[in-house]
């Protein structure tokens, strides 16, 4: 399959979607200890930017199902996918900080002439890491 050609009048927009059980402590989470910062918010959405990224923190009870064919329901204990967001950070002594202190958890970190990497979860389970060139 030959890739199509891209055309640069209209590009992809990315928009980052996260589920959550309390829009408020998210907000105050990614606010506070991810530097995100909060432009719109309705009942069940809150809009975020972070480096001129999109993020929406959606409001998802525990136990709703993610899709029409799910065979079990959301669930906010830690868990891991492939797909997961760096935030690109300054001072990661701060932001670890900040990240148990709003009730998320610091995993691990590793780091090489590359930089360094710090493993992290949200307080619903949305994993994540922290990166410093």
């Amino acid at each position: 399959v030959k890739p199509s050609r891209i055309s640069w009048r209209r590009m992809t927009t990315v928009k980052i979607c996260i589920d959550v059980a309390d829009l408020d402590e998210a907000g105050a989470f990614y606010c506070q200890a991810l530097q995100c910062t909060e432009v719109g918010r309705n009942s069940r959405t809150v809009k975020l930017t972070a480096g001129g990224n999109e993020l929406y923190l959606i409001l998802r009870p525990e136990g709703s199902m993610p899709f029409l064919a799910a065979t079990e329901g959301r669930s906010f204990a830690r868990h891991w996918t492939p797909v997961h967001l760096d935030f690109s950070v300054e001072d990661v002594g701060r932001s670890t900080s900040e990240i148990t202190r709003l009730g998320g958890i610091v995993e691990g970190q590793e780091s090489g002439d590359w930089g360094s990497l710090t493993r992290c979860a949200d307080p619903f389970g949305n994993g994540f890491c922290l990166v410093t060139t």
